[in-house]
């Protein structure tokens, strides 16, 4: 049985291989060429299996390749300016106590670690709710574009059961497919805008910049559903209409909507008064929630408040790091340098020789501070 409505088009092998590549590319700009669609690249990070943030492989992370990966925490330049600011903290410190303290051997070490470690649990388990909620956000957005897809391919479904005429089928489905690449192209632009203000770029011009191109892309993106190349997503008539409108992925349904209440007057599908009408708008206002979903998972942010404060014990919490790792190292070399020719020149400081077994022991703390210190910085600045 021959279907004369909606046919399956046989796809090229390179669209194939087109389909199954990421929309951006590792640095995060759409790939040249033909417009929205992706071009195979080969780079270091693909043999690691990694192709974007939601595929990669996990063999390579149960070994130690976990520390080499240049996708990794590990080699992002804001960790490690950082930890150079707060070394200087620590080094500055180091030096003012081994220059202030007159008696370091009567000091015990192990004491100034414990001014940190409160707050280090009171930092850790907030975080956790951060790294829970922004974990909860990101499969809200995923959802969200899942259920607009779902939407799309029941809708396809309805129509050829219903046998609507194979044109107005494609306009109902270019427009559905319209509203999912244009979500994803306003968020890409959206978020874009904190790169600009960074890059010391006037906001306003970017923004109309990348979405003249938007449109642009839109219009010459082939539907790829009629079988031919012809059919674009929008035409230029279209385009005009959505740009004067606050929300054109929502606006696309709302067309798909009144394209079905034309059908429903044609005899084309079943009358408004009937159950199957009622599923074809339930399927429209499924696709709107799934929308309204992935915004709400991309667009609102956190409380500033929240944010703030977490954002502030954070970095007083590595500040007391860099302190504590600072003042156990200067005590430790002012108990190494006791009895030596250098205090000799500093009048108020005892100069009575430590013992080796106190040099050792301190020392021995320094380290377990350096580790606790580092790591501890480090895990909490790696945090989202």
């Amino acid at each position: 049985m021959q279907l004369n409505q909606l046919t399956v088009v046989d796809i090229p092998d390179e669209e194939n291989q087109a389909e199954t590549e990421p929309l951006l590319k590792h640095d995060g700009s759409e790939p040249q060429g033909r417009p929205l669609a992706a071009i195979p690249t080969v780079t270091k990070i693909d043999t690691h299996g990694i192709t974007d943030n939601m595929m990669y492989h996990t063999r390579a992370l149960t070994t130690w390749e976990t520390f080499l990966m240049e996708r990794s925490i590990w080699v992002c330049p804001d960790l490690w300016s950082m930890m150079a600011r707060l070394a200087l903290v620590c080094v500055a410190t180091c030096i003012f106590t081994v220059l202030v303290v007159s008696d370091p051997i009567s000091m015990k070490v192990s004491k100034f670690t414990e001014v940190s470690k409160f707050l280090n649990v009171v930092v850790g388990l907030l975080l956790g709710f951060f790294l829970s909620s922004s974990m909860n956000r990101w499969y809200s957005c995923v959802n969200g574009f899942l259920e607009l897809l779902d939407a799309i391919r029941n809708l396809q479904m309805q129509f050829v059961a219903l046998g609507v005429p194979e044109e107005h089928s494609i306009l109902c489905l270019r427009y559905s497919f319209a509203s999912a690449w244009l979500l994803f192209l306003q968020l890409q632009s959206e978020t874009q805008r904190l790169s600009d203000a960074r890059d010391g770029a006037d906001p306003a011009r970017a923004l109309a910049a990348r979405k003249a191109d938007m449109w642009r892309q839109l219009t010459s993106k082939p539907a790829m559903i009629d079988g031919t190349e012809s059919t674009m997503l929008l035409t230029s008539g279209e385009a005009d209409d959505l740009k004067s409108t606050r929300d054109p992925p929502g606006m696309m349904w709302i067309w798909v909507a009144a394209l079905m209440g034309r059908l429903a007057q044609d005899g084309f599908i079943p009358p408004m008064a009937s159950p199957t009408y009622g599923r074809i708008m339930n399927l429209c206002q499924s696709a709107h929630a799934g929308i309204r979903q992935v915004r709400a998972a991309i667009s609102v942010q956190a409380p500033f408040t929240y944010t703030h404060m977490l954002a502030s014990l954070v970095h007083i919490n590595n500040l007391l790091n860099a302190c504590c790792l600072g003042i156990v190292a200067g005590l430790s070399l002012g108990t190494a340098l006791s009895g030596t020719s250098f205090y000799k020149h500093l009048p108020l400081h005892n100069h009575v020789p430590a013992s080796p077994h106190q040099i050792a022991q301190d020392w021995q703390n320094t380290v377990v501070t350096l580790l606790y210190c580092f790591f501890g910085t480090t895990g909490w600045k790696t945090k989202p």
